[in-house]
């Protein structure tokens, strides 16, 4: 949780403010958003060399979540920094789990309920990050690394992504509109036919 009055910012958050203040200005020319923007993006900038928290503040959450690919696209305000390059590669090989990507360390959303019932049988990775990584590792013009991401998707899926690749071996909700979409943006990035 990020607590806003304790000084709490979600690295994701700020970023995504950060950009549409970003946009925001280039729209209107208000020079407060990009005041805003830049403020938010010289707090984010702080972090050199180091991987980004996913919560930043008094008490920094430094869990990896896969969230922070965010930092690298589509909201990349802080550019091709050491800091974002060292986010990616850790959330690349720290929740790498079975050729996918999980949520974050100790997920355990397996993506379906009964009533108000919700049943953990531990999560699976979410195709849509890998097509995420494949888009970040692209922006950063790790050109290879995306290729790579994105044929494990064309490789595991012929039609539709699904949520989650379920260890259960369980159903997931199928097709997610938002992995479809990463798709088409990661085809379009990569100059590959959809």
């Amino acid at each position: 949780m990020a607590y806003p009055e304790l000084g709490h910012l979600f690295a994701y958050t700020g970023a995504a403010c950060a950009k549409g203040l970003e946009c925001a200005h280039k729209m209107t020319d208000k020079t407060e958003y990009i005041e805003v923007s830049d403020s938010i993006s010289g707090y984010l900038g702080g972090f050199t060399d180091e991987v980004m928290p996913r919560r930043l503040g008094p008490s920094p959450d430094r869990r990896l979540d896969a969230s922070l690919l965010g930092l690298a696209w589509p909201h990349d305000v802080l550019g091709s920094s050491k800091c974002v390059k060292a986010t990616v590669d850790a959330i690349e090989k720290g929740l790498l789990r079975g050729g996918g990507i999980i949520r974050y360390s100790g997920d355990e959303y397996d993506g379906w309920q009964r009533g108000f019932e919700t049943y953990d049988a531990g999560a699976g990775t979410w195709p849509m990050l890998s097509l995420w990584m494949a888009l970040a590792q692209a922006n950063l013009k790790r050109i290879g690394k995306a290729r790579r991401w994105m044929a494990k998707i064309q490789n595991a899926y012929s039609g539709d992504i699904p949520e989650q690749s379920l260890k259960t071996g369980g159903k997931s909700v199928s097709p997610l509109c938002w992995a479809h979409s990463m798709y088409i943006a990661a085809s379009d990035m990569l100059g590959q036919n959809r």
